[in-house]
């Protein structure tokens, strides 16, 4: 039992001091804010009920910009936990590659705006992989990527459903804060894909990952 007052249990996330309680009420916090987790979410639906200040986004005036399928945040949530607390790693190269997943996406598309979101996407998650999507813990996996590489457009062969999936949770908000000026496109694109990776979940995401062994020189 925690001692009165006490908060133990903080959030890992960059640039996040909260703390809290219980370790139930942390991980409900890093479902709903740092995963794009939607209000129905059960798992953190006690979590809203007794907080007594407005949701983060509502204090820093950011509207909802789209609500992920719940089993996509369910599987955010999921490789959370793996990453930050028992010292998981995705194993890499992924198949279905994020180049693959895009691939087969876009043939299942009718707009060709959207489909050409769906390039530039790709592109852009070989630049933002590095610097914005990884935990520390994987950040050695991907140093040892950029020596088998010959470009950036290449990166993208080696993550899989998993690292793609943050993007999409994480890009509303990064777009939002810098002003882009296609909003709704990019929502209805993101929209798009995310309903695709749901629907093809049980092929492109993994369901074990591997414990790091801090003797092992190479985390493929």
């Amino acid at each position: 039992m925690e001692e009165d007052g006490k908060k133990p249990h903080k959030c890992k996330h960059l640039g996040c001091d909260k703390t809290y309680v219980s370790l139930r009420y942390l991980r409900a916090h890093e479902t709903k804010e740092h995963t794009g987790c939607p209000p129905e979410c059960k798992l953190c639906e006690e979590f809203r009920n007794r907080r007594k200040t407005r949701k983060k986004h509502e204090d820093d005036d950011i509207p909802i910009l789209m609500e992920l399928p719940q089993k996509l945040c369910e599987r955010l949530m999921d490789g959370n936990d793996k990453m930050l607390n028992n010292s998981y790693l995705v194993p890499l190269p992924r198949t279905p590659s994020v180049r693959a997943i895009l691939q087969d996406f876009i043939k299942t598309l009718q707009d060709k705006e959207i489909a050409d979101f769906a390039i530039s996407f790709y592109t852009l998650f070989c630049e933002m992989v590095g610097p914005f999507l990884l935990y520390e813990i994987e950040k050695k996996q991907y140093q040892q990527i950029l020596t088998l590489v010959k470009s950036n457009d290449e990166i993208g062969d080696y993550y899989g459903g998993e690292h793609l999936l943050r993007l999409v949770a994480k890009l509303p908000q990064i777009a939002y804060e810098i002003r882009f000026d296609k909003m709704d496109e990019l929502k209805e694109f993101l929209e798009h894909l995310a309903h695709f990776m749901e629907e093809n979940s049980e092929t492109i995401f993994l369901e074990k990952f591997f414990r790091i062994n801090p003797d092992q020189k190479t985390l493929f």
